[in-house]
């Protein structure tokens, strides 16, 4: 997966290439594919089907209102 995925690296130089925001994103895809989905199930599915994947913050938001579904 390593090599699938790799870290993405400044290209810049001098640090005007936004590295830090970009890895933050990274950061939060992989939290995003990381969610369990014996407990969460299609929830999870249709989640990672959106392209781009949704922020960490939608994501909470859609797992919380598919919680409080009837």
């Amino acid at each position: 997966m390593a090599n699938y995925d790799q870290l993405p690296t400044c290209k810049c130089g001098g640090c005007t290439c936004d590295l830090g925001s970009i890895l933050d994103k990274k950061r939060e895809e992989e939290r995003v594919h990381r969610l369990d989905d014996t407990v969460y199930g299609t929830v999870c599915s249709n989640i990672l089907a959106h392209n781009p994947l949704p922020n960490l913050n939608k994501v909470y938001s859609i797992l919380i209102q598919e919680g409080r579904a009837p």
